[in-house]
């Protein structure tokens, strides 16, 4: 189970774990927008990789707490590799994304995304979506 920062239940002496994020994303500029707003909701930036290419050896080797995937359109086969790694290494996954249709956006849940935003990047945005992504994939578990 992943559980945000602010929303561990804990004694005051206990150490509360900080959000480990993987973002994916190919555009610079882009980027820049989902990592500030990852920094000012004090979540810990582990890698941005421009692709999904090899997903789960990525997961695996950095162990991220939450994917983060923005991108224009999300494709076959990034739609593929989320649901190969949320098949083996389970975890929240937030998509920004700027055109989608209901057969990607269906396609896209089915893999295992917990929250799909369309045309709504914004730095003020990325951490309710995060949140909403690891209540989802609390709530729904596809991984038990």
């Amino acid at each position: 189970m992943v559980v945000a920062a602010d929303r561990l239940q804990q004694p005051a002496a206990a150490v509360i774990k900080t959000l480990s994020v993987l973002l994916i994303d190919d555009n610079p500029a882009r980027a820049e927008i989902v990592e500030a707003g990852l920094a000012a909701a004090g979540y810990r930036l582990v890698a941005r990789l421009e692709g999904t290419q090899d997903l789960i050896g990525r997961v695996r080797a950095l162990q991220p707490d939450v994917v983060v995937v923005s991108i224009d359109s999300p494709g076959r086969d990034t739609i593929e590799d989320m649901r190969r790694t949320t098949d083996l290494m389970p975890r929240p996954i937030a998509l920004f994304v700027d055109q989608s249709d209901p057969a990607t956006i269906a396609a896209a849940m089915e893999a295992g995304v917990s929250a799909y935003v369309v045309k709504g990047l914004a730095q003020d945005r990325v951490r309710p979506v995060v949140d909403v992504a690891v209540a989802h994939f609390n709530r729904y578990p596809r991984h038990a």
